[in-house]
C-alpha cells in the first residue's frame, strides 16, 4: 500500500492543509477524511476523477467539508470533458453520515442533480471487504461520533486515528499494526480537549507497539519534532513527523 499525507494539520493551521489521506493498493484509492482545502492538494497527487470513495472518521469541518467540493469537482469535469466513466461514489462514515450528506444536498441543490450515485453507509463497529482493501472500523472517543480504521492488504495494515482521546478502543484498533497515523493534536498541558496529547500517544503506542507511528493533526501550539522525541522515549519503533503531501510505502 501507498500512503500520501495530504493534510497534516488544523482548522488553525497556517502552513499544513486539515486532515486529509490518500490510500492506494495499485489500482484502487480510496480517501481517509477529506477536510477543507484538500481538493487542492489532492490534485497536486492524482486527478480526483479516479477518487470513487471517502472514509469519514467524524464530521467535523476540517475532516469532512471538501466532499462537496469533490463532488463539485466531479460534476463539472463531466460538463467540459467527454468519457469520464459514471461510477458509483461510496461514502463511510460514522452514526449521522446520512444527515450530513442530506443536509450538504440540501445546501447545495447541484448534489441533487449529480449524473452518478452516491452511496451513502453508516459504520460502527464494522468489517467491510471494498475495492481489496479490508477494513475495520472501531468508535472511539471524542466530543461527536467518531470512528478509527484499521484498513489492510496483502498482509500489511494502517490504522487511522481520527480524532479522539486516550481510549482502550484506539489502543485495541492499532495493535501490531505496520503503520499508525496517530494524531498528536494538543501540548500535554492542554490534555483533556478531546485530542490526544504527546504524553497519551506514547502511552498508546508503548501498548499497541505498531511497527511505525506518523503523527499528525497538529495544531498550532504543539511542537510537532517535541512531540516526536516524547514519543520516541516509549516506543523502539521509528516514530514519523507527518508533512504535507508526504508518502510512504506500507
Amino acid at each position: 500500500m501507498k500512503l500520501t499525507v495530504l493534510g497534516s494539520g488544523t482548522i488553525l493551521s497556517k502552513e499544513r492543509s486539515t486532515a486529509a489521506f490518500l490510500l492506494e493498493n495499485g489500482s484502487s484509492k480510496m480517501l481517509i477524511d477529506f477536510g477543507l482545502g484538500n481538493l487542492r492538494q489532492l490534485q497536486k497527487v492524482v486527478d480526483p476523477l479516479e477518487i470513487f470513495s471517502l472514509f469519514l472518521t467524524h464530521l467535523h469541518p476540517d475532516h469532512s467539508l471538501d466532499l462537496v467540493s469533490l463532488l463539485a469537482f466531479k460534476k463539472h469535469s463531466k460538463i467540459f470533458k467527454q468519457g469520464i466513466e459514471k461510477r458509483q461514489f461510496h461514502l463511510f462514515g460514522p452514526s449521522g453520515v446520512k444527515e450530513f450528506y442530506a443536509s450538504i444536498v440540501k445546501a447545495f441543490p447541484f448534489i441533487e442533480r449529480l449524473d452518478f450515485d452516491v452511496s451513502i453507509k453508516e459504520l460502527s463497529l464494522s468489517k467491510i471487504d471494498f475495492f481489496g482493501f479490508n477494513v475495520k472500523s472501531r468508535p472511539v472517543r471524542h466530543s461527536v461520533p467518531a470512528l478509527a480504521y484499521r484498513i489492510e492488504h496483502c498482509g500489511k495494515s494502517v490504522v487511522f486515528s481520527g480524532d479522539t482521546r486516550y481510549c482502550e478502543e484506539i489502543k485495541s484498533i492499532s495493535e501490531n499494526a505496520d503503520l499508525l497515523v496517530l494524531e498528536c493534536s494538543l501540548p500535554d498541558k492542554m490534555q483533556g480537549f478531546e485530542h490526544l496529547t504527546p504524553k497519551e500517544c506514547s502511552l498508546i503506542v508503548a501498548q499497541a507497539k505498531p511497527k511505525k507511528v506518523l503523527l499528525t493533526h497538529f495544531y498550532p501550539m504543539v511542537n510537532p519534532l517535541k512531540a516526536k522525541r516524547e514519543v520516541e522515549k516509549a516506543f523502539s519503533g521509528e516514530v514519523i513527523v507527518a508533512e504535507d503531501l508526504m508518502e510512504l510505502k506500507i
